[in-house]
């Protein structure tokens, strides 16, 4: 599985997101977790949720905002953790 090599701790929120959904984390969080790690940049996001249900707020607290994605092709399966 792959990592940032970055401290997570060093961030600083530069990036307020409105919905925390699967979308947000499979692209702009990604992608934030990419260039941080490329460009040596510390943006971190702070997400809201304003509908639903504080299942995926109460997910990721426990895991301390980490999660993975997954993407798969017909030639390989890679596993991020972002």
């Amino acid at each position: 599985m792959e990592s940032t090599a970055y401290s997570r701790q060093d961030l600083e929120t530069a990036i307020v997101h409105i919905g925390t959904g699967a979308f947000h984390r499979g692209h702009q969080a990604v992608y934030t977790d990419l260039s941080n790690e490329a460009a040596g940049t510390r943006w971190g996001i702070f997400g809201i949720n304003l509908f639903g249900s504080a299942d995926v707020v109460d997910a990721l607290n426990a895991q301390h905002g980490l999660f993975t994605v997954v993407e798969r092709s017909s030639h390989a399966t890679l596993c991020r953790q972002v």
